[in-house]
């Protein structure tokens, strides 16, 4: 094809005439690529062509020409010149100001690929000359393509004879009284200094660092008459110039925070001033706003040293949350996607307010939420003053929800009071205020479980009033609040209120006025509720499914129809969530048709198309296969083969070498469905990965589904398991993606898992002989991928696979797992990882080193979270081996292990997260040592760690106290002598001070309380001449049962048999006073889920003895406890 091309033809809105104009411009890039970039080039400098075409021909050669000009052989030297000149020529053309911003891209990105080998010397005599000309655009123009240029001219080994030069250009242009020049000049240096820190972060030798760093300290000293811009736009009265001065100096701000050090003060109140001037449009002042908040997200320690930042920061967002659209009746009318959705961010009039709650939030995770709510409470109470209005209640109480998380020790001892501040909002005349009432309270249900464990009477009749507002959304608000306070409830409490919970539910699932997101919110309720009362004796929801089962299909079908998925997807969890908790007997009828219609859903387009959807009725199909069991199994193989495919579903994908990142490129990329990553090409370009996001995101879906049923069956998912491992074990080596690699050893521990329990349960066909068959084609590629795997989230689900295995081999003894070769796979599979960790460790202390005391360090560095992840599974896979094998197991546990793990013990100096992290789980370690290896090793390993405990037990982190606390116990029952009499009395002296403490239930005390609680019970039990019984024991017995540990509870409840057994009256205490506490903790605790089948066989035991040895006590003490569902406990152990 060797005529023009029509470009106007790649603009047409047929999509056939657009289709054949692009296959005809690839082919004439093919055959005749200097034709293609000339007539591109032409039509780009002829200011009569139409603009659109203009626009278009930038675009094209901006995409194409650099790669064209790549390869010497398509273009001749002299097409070359010709079409930069003509690239040229079109910078001087007539152009309309977004035509020239695309020609001057164009131009730079085509000068950043020959900037370095000096192949275009005319455009940087061009840029001389157009900003000694005295033209103003001609100036912009010529900056903005330095700008473009900004990641060639501060590469060092240009920098003295390209950057420094252009650099000077730059300075000289923000004196300039034009707006635009110096706004372009501005724009350029700020991408220099971000082209600088991008560099600095991907290179790998030091010296390269250290010359990008001296680069970056060079340009450092633009930075005052960069900020003299902001002076001179604020001076000009123009809002556009300012917000594009921020936005320059923003891009500064995220690249190279510190530069900021020496102007912060003045920067920190001149940007507050700005943000506070309320001539300002509300985009610049929020653009100051954002300007601090990168500071303090780019270099939180140096934000922190100025004591005025976090107030005066808080003083601008404070008075921002005030600042509502004054149209009530218009917001109750509004129809947000979920009930949390509260402001418009598109109306001038609401977003600064959602803006503010998204500062503060920001802003706590950088100067620490503690102590901002420890200046912002303060700042609130005029807000809750007597007499305040409306939207300063609003702000004060969103202002609480927003911080409560990060801010809760500061928060905790006000809960009263705040709880105080909701229930009179709940009734204000205002509805918006009655919403943040509710979204306060939701957010603070979630973070504080003691207000549902201890005002749930007072709680649950708010939310339900609520939930029959007038206002749909107070409703949603409401019933999202009911959400969080059923999962911190406990099982009783949610069958005394389920009553009233249920009734609001019916009526807003019920009523057709019901906008789509409070159904929403009302089925994601129900699911909580069902979920909750699934276990309770006499399927309490079997006798509502008649009616709500129905009302959920009713509205399942206009929600498929209008493709508001949420709303579909959260109706299938609720009706498989329901059904579960109905149960089989109540469902029998219906279960059938209902699997059958959910997993029809599977085969429509709309529900295919929609992840949300299609997760949605993989769920409902899970909780019907639990409640079902084997009967699911037909309904299975039909789902079987289309997940087995997806999941072995070979991913689009195409690697390719560049030279650095492209994140505009990356971003048209996402926009067409693909996901870009990038990585290192040790030290030579980058290489570049392009994924199909939509078949990795269905490879996953399927894995996670095949999970999901294999967790949900157990061991009638038999029949599934070899096609399931045949799917996932190739899954295990995938390249492409880390959580790829981590579902399919998800997957296969519990394919595993599920044919273990066919085994034991004696399911014909599955036998300990195929169990130890698939033990074994699991173990060596699971091994070889961990002498691999880098990856943290990959290696952390392989390595939790092998402990699940292992776990199986100490339930069932399997046989596989038993013996010294097995052992020692595991030991070194687990001490490659642990030196992993310390190679990561010496990595950060070596850059420290290498950063100033404001430098928070790479951004990049490991996810400290999923490190910790990681490390806790070395830490339990250590323990059930020595559990298991015992004096066995010491000697290459101390050989291989301990000294990686030592390390750990020595972190009580340090204050870092992953050093508390790594503190604790060497407790962990030891203590298991102890407990499991021999009285020997007990000997040797309390007395070295007993000290560190004793330091610990007082840790300001609650990790670390519930850690020692652990430890402490196991010291106390397994100890010997080392642990004295006198010594034995200080530790319960300890434990009764942190068990009376008034904070020991806040959220964050309570797991360390539990263990202490614990720890306790063994004191009573193993060091009783040490203890004062008569008064340890009323404190100890108000702790029982233990609700939130599910390691500490079963201990604690084993303690209290082996005192009741030795001695029960003892306990009951003079008159049997303490009869009805003892059968309370022993009725809440039987039949629970933390609680073992030996300890319910010992309850039971106990109760029935009591039965025949005195009933009217028993009988009494039955008729005492505070729900039925406790007295029928009571009963049952009796009658077993």
């Amino acid at each position: 094809m060797s005529g023009p091309i029509d470009l106007t033809a790649l603009l047409s809105a047929d999509n056939a005439a657009r289709k054949y104009a692009e296959q005809a411009l690839d082919a004439l890039q093919e055959s005749a690529p200097a034709q293609l970039s000339m007539q591109l080039a032409v039509t780009l400098a002829s200011p009569a062509a139409a603009p659109e075409v203009r626009e278009l021909s930038a675009v094209l050669l901006r995409r194409r020409l650099p790669e064209m000009l790549l390869h010497r052989s398509l273009i001749v030297s002299e097409w070359r010149e010709a079409i930069k000149a003509k690239l040229l020529e079109a910078l001087t053309a007539e152009s309309a100001p977004r035509l020239r911003r695309k020609i001057c891209d164009t131009v730079g990105r085509i000068g950043l690929e020959s900037l370095t080998d000096g192949s275009w010397p005319q455009l940087m005599e061009f840029v001389r000359a157009a900003c000694a000309s005295g033209v103003p655009s001609a100036h912009e123009a010529a900056l903005t393509v330095i700008r473009h240029m900004a990641p060639t001219l501060v590469d060092p080994r240009g920098w003295p004879t390209i950057g420094k030069p252009a650099t000077s250009l730059l300075l000289a242009g923000l004196s300039t009284p034009s707006g635009e020049v110096s706004g372009a000049a501005l724009a350029a240096l700020s991408d220099m200094l971000a082209a600088c820190a991008e560099q600095e972060s991907t290179a790998e030798k030091g010296a390269e660092k250290k010359q990008l760093k001296a680069v970056a300290t060079e340009l450092a000293a633009a930075l005052p008459p960069m900020l003299g811009c902001l002076e001179a736009a604020v001076t000009s009265s123009d809002p556009a110039r300012v917000s594009s001065v921020l936005e320059s100096l923003g891009t500064v701000a995220a690249a190279q925070p510190r530069l900021f050090k020496s102007v912060l003060p003045v920067v920190t109140e001149g940007l507050c001033q700005l943000a506070s001037t309320a001539s300002l449009p509300v985009d610049a002042r929020m653009s100051c706003v954002e300007l601090l908040l990168t500071l303090a997200e780019g270099a939180p320690k140096m934000v922190t040293k100025l004591d005025a930042f976090t107030p005066r920061l808080l003083g601008v967002l404070v008075p921002m949350l005030l600042r509502l659209g004054g149209d009530l009746s218009e917001w109750e009318e509004a129809e947000p996607d979920d009930g949390l959705l509260e402001t418009d961010d598109d109306d001038d009039g609401e977003k600064e307010a959602a803006y503010a709650c998204e500062g503060l939030d920001r802003l706590s995770e950088c100067v620490g939420g503690q102590s901002l709510t420890r200046l912002l409470l303060p700042m609130l109470q005029p807000y809750l003053a007597e007499g305040a209005p409306w939207n300063a209640r609003h702000a004060a109480l969103v202002a609480i929800a927003t911080v409560c998380e990060a801010g809760f020790l500061v928060i905790e001892p006000h809960l009263e009071s705040i709880v105080g501040l909701v229930r009179a909002a709940v009734t204000a005349p205002e509805a918006r205020l009655r919403w943040a009432a509710f979204y306060c309270l939701g957010l603070m249900c979630d973070e504080f479980p003691q207000l549902a464990e201890e005002m749930h009477a007072t709680l649950v009749p708010l939310v339900t009033g609520g939930m029959s507002d007038a206002c749909a959304r107070v409703r949603a608000a409401a019933t999202l609040a009911s959400v969080n306070l059923m999962q911190q409830m406990e099982e009783e409490q949610m069958l005394e209120a389920s009553p009233q919970l249920l009734g609001a539910l019916h009526a807003s699932i019920a009523s057709p006025a019901s906008p789509p997101y409070l159904a929403y919110t009302a089925c994601a309720a129900l699911a909580v509720l069902s979920d909750a009362l699934a276990a309770v004796p006499g399927r309490p929801m079997a006798q509502v499914y008649p009616s709500l089962m129905p009302l959920l299909g009713q509205r399942l079908t206009p929600a498929l129809a209008s493709r508001y998925g949420r709303l579909a997807a959260e109706l299938l969890h609720a009706m498989g969530k329901l059904a579960a908790a109905a149960g089989a007997e109540a469902v029998a009828a219906t279960a059938g048709p209902l699997i059958h219609e959910v997993s029809a859903l599977l085969q429509r387009p709309e529900v295919l198309e929609d992840r949300t959807l299609l997760r949605g009725a993989h769920t409902t199909l899970t909780s019907l296969a639990e409640m079902t069991g084997g009967a699911f199994v037909g309904a299975l193989e039909g789902l079987l083969p289309a997940l087995l495919e997806k999941a072995s579903i070979e991913v689009e994908f195409e690697i390719s070498l560049v030279e650095g990142e492209d994140p505009r490129q990356a971003e048209a990329e996402a926009d067409e469905g693909y996901e870009v990553e990038y990585m290192q090409n040790k030290g030579k370009g980058m290489i570049k990965i392009k994924t199909n996001a939509a078949q990795m995101d269905e490879k996953l879906l399927a894995l996670d589904a095949l999970f999901a049923y294999a967790h949900a069956l157990g061991a009638a998912f038999e029949p599934a398991v070899r096609p399931v491992v045949e799917a996932a074990l190739p899954v295990l080596s995938y390249k492409f993606s880390e959580q790829a690699r981590a579902s399919a050893a998800l997957v296969l521990g519990e394919a595993y898992k599920c044919l273990v329990l066919a085994a034991a349960s004696g399911t014909p066909g599955a036998t300990m002989a195929r169990v130890s068959e698939l033990a074994g084609a699991l173990l060596k590629p699971l091994s070889e991928r961990l002498n691999k795997e880098d990856s943290l989230v990959a290696a952390d689900a392989m390595l939790d696979c092998l402990r699940e295995m292992l776990v199986l081999e100490r339930e069932h003894r399997v046989g596989v797992l038993a013996g010294g070769p097995a052992l020692n796979g595991v030991i070194q599979l687990v001490k490659r990882h642990l030196a992993l960790d310390e190679a990561r460790l010496r990595e950060r202390a070596e850059e420290a080193a290498q950063r100033d005391d404001d430098d928070d360090g790479d951004d990049d560095a490991p996810d400290d979270e999923q490190e910790a992840e990681l490390l806790t599974s070395c830490a339990a896979l250590t323990i059930e081996l020595v559990r298991q094998h015992g004096e066995a197991a010491l000697p290459q546990v101390e050989a291989q292990l301990l000294p990686h793990m030592q390390a750990w013990l020595v972190g009580a100096a340090v204050e870092e997260e992953g050093q508390i992290v790594r503190l604790a789980l060497g407790l962990d370690v030891v203590s298991g040592l102890i407990e499991y290896c021999g009285q020997a090793a007990a000997k040797k390993y309390a007395a070295a760690v007993l000290p560190l405990l004793q330091a610990h037990v007082g840790a300001t982190d609650a990790r670390l106290r519930r850690s020692a606390f652990r430890g402490m116990g196991v010291v106390i029952e397994h100890g010997g002598k080392l642990l004295s009499r006198p010594a034995a009395t200080q530790v319960a002296e300890r434990l009764v001070s942190v068990l009376s403490a008034p904070d020991a239930r806040y959220s964050n005390n309570v797991g360390a309380s539990e263990a202490a609680a614990a720890a306790l019970g063994r004191l009573l039990v193993h060091r009783a001449p040490s203890v004062d019984a008569p008064s340890v024991l009323p404190l100890w017995l108000r702790w029982l049962p233990l609700r939130h540990s599910a390691d500490d509870a079963p201990i604690a409840m084993t303690c209290l048999c082996q005192l009741l057994e030795a001695d029960a009256a003892a306990v009951f205490g003079p008159q049997h006073g303490a009869f009805p506490q003892v059968l309370g903790a022993l009725a809440a605790a039987y039949e629970h889920e933390d609680t073992t089948a030996p300890v319910s066989a010992r309850m039971r035991s106990l109760v029935s003895g009591w039965s025949t040895a005195n009933r009217g006590l028993l009988e009494a003490g039955t008729a005492a406890l505070p729900a039925q569902y406790m007295r029928d406990k009571v009963v049952r152990m009796v009658a077993a």
